[in-house]
């Protein structure tokens, strides 16, 4: 599925979904069909609208929504209009909101501000909590360690508890040396 502002090239009544591409005489020509006339033309696209039919079905039962009732809306506030856009790649912040889709690794750093809350509502929260590959594990490990052993430290310093706060920094001094070089040569 793509997003597009073109008519379905077989109905000119709906916009087009589905692009289909196809080789004739070795030229690439575009095919732009909405999921009815697709589904019509390939048996795939019709389990897929089938499928995609039973997807809506299931996600509206879940959230509660009787057949031909609309659930309730949520009191929005209004969005006020941003005008930010990407250094980059060009995309505007209003582009993303019409579309959840970001231009480039750089429109996290451009719009974080903004992208905060909907990766919370997405994710439940902003800090990777995932699977990390091999070889950045330890790399990893020792960054939560040192995260956590600076906000102990900050504790200790706050509790005037001195003895403790120099037991810290110098596990915080080690671990970041362990860091550095974690960081020079990753183990594979």
């Amino acid at each position: 599925m793509f997003i597009s502002n073109v008519m379905c090239m077989k109905c000119n009544k709906t916009p087009a979904t589905v692009k289909f591409t196809k080789i004739i005489e070795g030229k690439p020509q575009e095919i732009h069909l909405c999921q009815e006339c697709a589904s019509a033309l390939s048996p795939y696209q019709k389990k897929m609208h089938n499928l995609e039919n039973a997807w809506n079905e299931i996600l509206a039962q879940l959230l509660g929504k009787e057949k031909g009732k609309e659930p309730p809306a949520e009191q929005e506030q209004p969005k006020e209009k941003i005008d930010l856009v990407c250094d980059n790649c060009g995309l505007p912040f209003e582009s993303y909101r019409k579309s959840p889709f970001l231009g480039c690794s750089l429109c996290y750093n451009t719009f974080h501000k903004y992208l905060i809350s909907d990766i919370r509502k997405i994710h439940g929260g902003t800090q990777h909590v995932g699977k990390v590959p091999g070889r950045y594990r330890k790399i990893m490990e020792i960054k939560r360690s040192l995260d956590h052993l600076r906000h102990e430290l900050q504790d200790a310093i706050k509790m005037e508890n001195y003895e403790r706060a120099a037991v810290l920094r110098d596990k915080i001094k080690t671990l970041s040396e362990q860091d550095s070089s974690s960081i020079e040569s990753p183990s594979r």
